[in-house]
């Protein structure tokens, strides 16, 4: 009775071992390899000894980026590839049905903490997450290759806008492990630029890496840091022409006023005109851009001097209106006679013959069917010329100053 038992519990064994075999034999050749390499394989430790550094090469595609002037704020999409080797996921490809590289999910294998030092807001290289591929070579090599989202914060210098450049940097490094455990390299594996789709309102100049070696002072170990540097202009066209074109229309109209007879009022109406094309371009800079700009833009000061110097220029029309509309004021005192024999008036001053004819007033009348033209002096002293030539003058020369301060601000922004 023991025998039978016996013969039959090793008949029962025999049986599984053939339904196991064939069961194995049944499994793809990638399904046994997978099934051999992580029998013993742990993903929370790292796949080396602690006297072995794990060198991580990485290399970024840029794809599109988008900058935010008024917070700073720069966006990039790219294409991004991490290698390393794991010593532990080896195999002979002769052993496997010459299976050379499998396909793996992240969940399965250690993953180097790469992370984005100076992201902001949700847009940080997330390497935990389940998108991107993971390729395994037969030697140990690991591929991990996603597409990112990256933001970060530049200082703003927006001082020549709208030709401003701008430089962000993206840093990227481990939190957990020093450099004698884990080193990181730039890879040349990927163009940076060659799948980039253009900006509509930026140019990439420049896009480098430089690999760095921090020291903390907590720790006497060697942390690495990969800095990836991205230069970008901004395509000025469009905004030249809403900008910079009516920028220059105000400086001319500024200067218009002062060339307009000493006697008229649309010295005050141009004035008024200007000032609310100032204006309105002034709550543009004020709603639009960044209050964290080093600098502010060339071009908003010229809109804040503007309106300042287009005020005195109101007042210096109502000076000149003042002396030119009303007749025999009286004598000028003696200091700003000085003005009309000095240097200044006469290079600046009206010549005699319009002086002649401010005098006179020339006018027509009808007697006995004919007509007549009658001159009249306008005031029979001579004090009403005095006083004219020297709101013209002042015009004159607010006109000059004013050319040089408009001129200025101009070689600024050029150069």
């Amino acid at each position: 009775m023991a025998s039978c038992n016996k013969a039959f519990v090793l008949f029962y064994i025999l049986l599984v071992v053939l339904i196991f075999d064939k069961r194995v034999e049944s499994l793809g050749a990638e399904e046994k390899l997978l099934r051999d390499l992580f029998v013993h394989y742990d993903a929370t430790v790292r796949p080396s000894g602690p006297d072995h550094t794990i060198i991580v090469d990485i290399s970024f595609e840029l794809n599109h980026i988008d900058f935010d002037d008024s917070k700073g704020l720069f966006t990039a999409s790219a294409h991004f590839i991490a290698e390393w080797e794991d010593p532990k996921l080896k195999w002979k490809p002769s052993e496997h049905d010459n299976v050379t590289l499998v396909h793996l999910k992240k969940s399965n294998l250690w993953i180097p903490d790469i992370s984005l030092y100076n992201s902001v807001g949700n847009k940080a290289l997330d390497i935990f997450s389940d998108n991107g591929v993971i390729e395994l070579e037969h030697n140990g090599l690991i591929l991990w290759s996603m597409n990112v989202q990256m933001q970060t914060l530049c200082d703003l210098d927006m001082f020549r806008w709208p030709y401003d450049t701008h430089k962000c940097v993206f840093k990227l490094g481990s939190w957990t492990y020093d450099g004698l455990h884990l080193n990181l390299f730039h890879s040349d594996k990927l163009d940076t630029t060659q799948s980039f789709t253009q900006n509509a309102e930026f140019i990439i100049t420049n896009f480098t890496a430089d690999r760095e070696i921090v020291y903390y002072s907590c720790c006497p170990e060697p942390y690495i840091v990969l800095n990836y540097f991205i230069e970008f202009t901004r395509r000025s066209s469009a905004f030249v022409s809403v900008f910079v074109m009516p920028a220059f229309c105000v400086a001319i109209m500024t200067l218009g006023a002062f060339w307009l007879p000493p006697h008229s009022g649309e010295k005050i109406l141009l004035n008024g005109i200007t000032l609310i094309v100032i204006t309105m371009y002034q709550l543009y800079f004020i709603a639009n851009h960044s209050t964290f700009s080093l600098r502010l833009p060339l071009i908003a000061i010229f809109y804040s001097l503007s309106f300042v110097l287009v005020s005195l220029s109101m007042i210096i029309s109502v000076l000149v209106l003042a002396s030119s509309r009303s007749l025999c004021k009286g004598q000028l005192p003696p200091g700003l006679s000085k003005i009309l024999k000095s240097r200044i008036g006469l290079m600046f001053g009206p010549t005699n013959d319009s002086k002649k004819f401010d005098q006179t007033e020339l006018s027509h009348h009808f007697e006995g069917g004919k007509s007549y033209e009658k001159f009249s002096l306008i005031c029979t002293n001579n004090f009403y010329d005095d006083w004219t030539s020297l709101g013209i003058i002042l015009d004159r020369v607010s006109f000059v100053v004013y050319s040089c301060i408009f001129l200025l601000i101009g070689l600024i922004g050029y150069l």
